[in-house]
C-alpha cells in the first residue's frame, strides 16, 4: 500500500487487516509518502529503497519463497529528475535480488511505454495484466474512466499472474490494482 499515513494505518488496524494479514513491514508517512506491505506469510531482509517516496525490498516466506520490491516511484511531470533518479536506484536494486523470483509492485508513475519499465520487461520481468489478458485497466486517475496504467505488479520467475482487476479507493487518485499470481 502506499501512501499510507498514520490515520490510514490505524484505520487498517481498526479494521482488523492484522487478523487476515499478520506480518507487516514498511512505515506509515504524510503526504505522499508511506509504504506499507501486509502478507499472510512471514517477512524478512527488510530494507528501504531509498526513492524520494517510501519503497522497501523484502523477503517473503510465502511457499514459493520470493523477492517483493514495494515502489512508489517519483511522478515525472512534477519532478523530471527525481523520477529518473528513482529508476536508478531501482537499476541498482533490482539485479542484487537473487535466488527466488523477484515481483515488482506499486505505484510505478510509469506506464509500459516509459524506457525504464520496457527495460525491465526486456530483462525477464512480466507485466500481470499482459500476461493474464485482462486488457486496459487503467489505475489513473480514479475518477472517470481513467487514462493510463501506472501502477504495476512485474513478476521475475517464479509466478504468472491468472488474473488482474481494478477497485475504485474512495479517497484515492487512483485506482487499486490486484493479481493473483500462481507458483509456476
Amino acid at each position: 500500500l502506499e501512501e499510507v499515513t498514520q490515520v490510514e494505518l490505524g484505520r487498517l488496524l481498526a479494521a482488523g487487516i492484522t487478523s487476515t494479514l499478520p506480518y507487516q513491514a514498511g512505515n506509515p508517512g504524510s503526504g505522499n509518502s508511506g509504504t506499507m506491505v501486509f502478507s499472510a506469510y512471514p517477512l524478512s531482509e527488510v530494507a528501504r529503497v531509498p526513492l524520494q517516496h517510501d519503497a522497501y525490498r523484502i523477503a517473503v516466506a510465502a511457499p514459493t519463497p520470493f523477492w517483493l520490491v514495494a515502489v512508489h516511484v517519483a511522478q515525472p511531470l512534477v519532478g523530471p529528475g527525481n523520477w529518473r533518479a528513482d529508476w536508478s536506484v531501482l537499476d541498482q536494486v533490482v539485479p542484487t535480488l537473487t535466488g527466488r523470483p523477484v515481483l515488482m509492485v506499486g505505484d510505478f508513475n510509469s506506464t509500459l511505454d516509459h524506457r525504464p519499465v520496457r527495460n525491465l520487461l526486456g530483462d525477464g520481468f512480466a507485466d500481470a495484466a499482459r500476461t493474464a489478458n485482462s486488457g486496459w485497466q487503467p489505475t489513473w486517475p480514479s475518477t472517470g474512466l481513467g487514462l493510463i496504467t501506472i501502477d504495476h505488479v512485474l513478476t521475475n520467475g517464479g509466478y504468472r499472474a491468472i488474473s488482474t482487476s481494478t477497485f475504485h479507493v474512495a479517497g484515492s487518485d487512483h485506482k487499486a490494482l490486484v493479481a493473483r499470481l500462481k507458483a509456476s
